[in-house]
């Protein structure tokens, strides 16, 4: 099967969405970090189970220098749910400036920050109805 690649969005919110039905391939059984100095073997259960000590990435954060502009696209575009632990610092009186986006087991710190963070990269979403996340968009 073939990778399936759509850019959804208008204007400047546009975002690139990646659908596969491949399968990941086996990896070499050892993986040499020469300016290390050392290796890493790699195990597999089967080509799509790769073991790991590592069974959850607990959240990301990011600096954003005004929560006004984020939360449309976290909580109504994404479908986040706010972090009730976190819902009172929406306050304008609030001392603390964190929020916390939950998505699934994973959550988005959104901290205050005077200067917004950028990745350089990506971070990968899935979701369960990508035609709910385009109509967002259009709205």
């Amino acid at each position: 099967m073939s990778d399936e690649s759509d850019v959804i969005g208008h204007g400047r919110r546009r975002f690139l969405v990646q659908a596969s039905a491949t399968t990941p391939k086996e990896q070499d059984p050892e993986l040499s970090l020469q300016d290390k100095g050392q290796s890493i073997t790699t195990t597999t259960t089967s080509p799509t189970q790769f073991q790991s000590s590592l069974t959850l990435l607990e959240h990301v954060n990011l600096n954003v220098p005004n929560h006004d502009k984020i939360l449309d696209f976290y909580f109504r575009v994404l479908g986040c749910g706010l972090d009730p632990r976190k819902a009172s610092n929406l306050r304008p009186t609030a001392t603390k400036k964190t929020i916390w986006a939950n998505a699934g087991a994973t959550q988005f710190h959104l901290p205050y920050g005077d200067v917004g963070q950028a990745i350089r990269g990506h971070i990968g979403l899935r979701l369960h109805d990508l035609e709910a996340l385009r109509l967002a968009l259009e709205r």
